[in-house]
């Protein structure tokens, strides 16, 4: 998308985003739940819940996205709001990335507690094991991480034991067997 400070050509960019939104035509019609994310998120950020750079993923959003979801649902259309958080990047609507703790491929554990919310540079280096999240709360960063390299790694040094930043409900608090597990692999 074209970064530009008019008001109208961004929200033009944006409802075009919208209007392409990827969705699951499988069951014979499209699944409503990306589109019913973002309206509960807007309207989060509408009450004074959340903003653009924050959307907390806890109970408020759930209400809201069940509610929109009622709404809407066709068939066999399951409320499941922990799909369309993944699926969004494919669209281009997301900053932040629902990293898996312990992976996917070995886990098959898409739970909240199995996850936290990243951007991609970090995602991306997670996934590399130059940092961690560790179950003391705090972010580890491998020791083959040179200051001296580049600004990108003097920026992932300077996460080491900076806290974690938690969601607010304390029920998708990523497990602390995922966070160990995540710490036994940071790069040595």
């Amino acid at each position: 998308m074209k970064v530009s400070q008019d008001p109208q050509f961004m929200m033009d960019s944006l409802l075009q985003n919208i209007y392409g939104l990827n969705r699951d035509r499988s069951s014979g019609h499209e699944k409503p739940h990306k589109p019913v994310l973002l309206l509960a998120a807007l309207e989060l950020i509408d009450k004074g819940l959340a903003s653009p750079g924050r959307i907390p993923f806890g109970d408020d959003l759930r209400e809201a996205f069940g509610r929109f979801f009622a709404v809407v649902r066709q068939g066999n259309d399951k409320p499941t709001i922990e799909n369309p958080f993944y699926y969004l990047q494919s669209d281009g609507l997301t900053f932040v990335d629902a990293a898996h703790l312990i992976p996917f491929s070995e886990s098959h554990n898409d739970h909240p507690s199995n996850g936290i919310a990243l951007c991609k540079n970090h995602h991306w280096a997670m996934d590399r094991n130059l940092i961690a999240p560790g179950d003391d709360g705090r972010w580890h960063v491998s020791p083959l991480l040179k200051q001296q390299r580049s600004t990108g790694e003097a920026a992932l040094l300077g996460l080491d034991g900076q806290e974690l930043l938690p969601p607010h409900d304390a029920k998708f608090f990523p497990a602390a067997d995922s966070l160990r597990w995540r710490l036994e692999r940071l790069a040595k």
